[in-house]
């Protein structure tokens, strides 16, 4: 491999021969990525992690042949090689900016990881470090697995409580419950990148009843379209517990997690006011759970703050 690049460069200069290169890894990076897609394994940790951990050694390998430079611009010049195969594969195989923004962090840090460890082994290359070396691509494999099968995944199904009181009655806020609603305000920035619904078919605050929201998605700001909608059943009513489940979802949001249902509870306070507490059921669907699970739970809280407030308060 290292004649052959050689060979190449000498031959065909060295700026096309990078330039060809880089095409390339790109085209194989996307061929990968559309396999594990045909075969179910596009949440799991072979993507998120396993690939990115390559695409960094592969990079390494080439740039050992550049010119000498300081480590800071080699650290550098080797994120932004990454950094332009992550952006060009998006494209390749039709991703948008909400998935690029949340794959963009986790793939940073495999890519530093990858370079530190790379580095040290080369400053320090004697034997003890090279068997330490030799273990890494073990770990990460190991640690890429999680997500390809059911045994090889941490529980997904969880939940998150958000809270809150408010002067309202229950009478109050159940009829803000019933009434149409626009999610379209100023929201938590992590949410504010999902589309919110656009149109809602809802009755009223019946058990049994079914409310149907609709959704838009533009992967590419204008176009790219992803046309979703999600049934919420009104499970049960009672004076002071309203809950709901998701019959069916197929909005974008979806693919990143599968909604369950909600409780909600409403208990007077001293205040002559009222304690809401909402508890949104679901199901993690990306691996590596490490990375997901924290980033969900959180984004999850948000949409809870979210729907009380402009669902139930109304303020």
């Amino acid at each position: 491999m290292i004649k052959l690049w050689i060979q190449l460069t000498e031959r065909y200069g060295r700026k096309r021969v990078i330039l060809l290169t880089y095409l390339l890894g790109v085209g194989v990076v996307a061929a990968i990525m559309h396999f594990l897609m045909f075969n179910n394994l596009y949440h799991s940790s072979l993507l998120y992690v396993f690939i990115p951990y390559c695409i960094s050694v592969v990079i390494t390998f080439f740039r050992s042949y550049d010119e000498p430079k300081s480590h800071l611009q080699r650290f550098f010049s080797h994120v932004l090689t990454a950094l332009s195969i992550f952006l060009s594969t998006s494209l390749l195989v039709g991703e948008g900016f909400v998935c690029i923004a949340f794959f963009a962090p986790i793939y940073l840090i495999v890519i530093t990881a990858s370079y530190l460890i790379s580095s040290v082994t080369d400053t320090h290359n004697n034997g003890r470090n090279n068997k330490y070396s030799l273990a890494v691509p073990v770990i990460v494999l190991v640690m890429s697995l999680e997500g390809t099968t059911a045994s090889l995944s941490f529980p997904r199904d969880t939940f998150v409580e958000v809270n809150r009181s408010t002067t309202l009655s229950i009478n109050q806020i159940k009829t803000n419950l019933a009434k149409p609603f626009d999610l379209n305000k100023k929201r938590h920035w992590m949410i504010s990148i999902f589309p919110m619904p656009y149109h809602i078919e809802a009755g009223s605050l019946n058990a049994g009843d079914i409310h149907t929201v609709y959704t838009r998605y533009h992967r590419w700001f204008v176009t790219n379209t992803h046309e979703g909608q999600s049934e919420i059943l009104i499970e049960s009513v009672s004076a002071n517990r309203v809950k709901t489940r998701v019959l069916s979802d197929t909005s974008y949001f979806s693919t990143y997690l599968k909604g369950s249902g909600t409780e909600i509870s409403l208990l007077p306070n001293n205040q002559e006011g009222t304690d809401i507490t909402l508890r949104i059921d679901y199901q993690r669907k990306l691996d590596p759970a490490w990375y997901f699970h924290p980033l969900q739970k959180f984004g999850v809280s948000k949409m809870g703050e979210l729907i009380i407030d402009e669902l139930m308060i109304r303020g």
